[in-house]
């Protein structure tokens, strides 16, 4: 029963670190050079000109006022 344990969690861990692995592994170099200090995306952030950006309001149209349930009574 102990060895069915060990090979159960074993198994279990085994797949853990392998997904774990297989999607830091991809952006390894991203996440060294943002430990660094040197992230592309601030670098290229910085280089480019900064835009105003304009927004335009959203008007909702005019709704029904929320109506409210009556308060209940005590039972007589």
């Amino acid at each position: 029963m102990f060895l069915l344990a060990i090979v159960t969690f074993g198994a279990a861990l085994g797949i853990a670190a392998y997904a774990i692995a297989a999607s830091v592994a991809p952006n390894l170099t991203k996440i060294r050079l943002a430990l660094a200090g040197r992230s592309p995306l601030a670098m290229a952030l910085a280089t480019e000109p900064l835009r105003v950006e304009r927004r335009v309001a959203v008007r909702r149209p005019a709704a029904a006022p929320v109506r409210r349930p009556a308060p209940l009574r005590a039972a007589a």
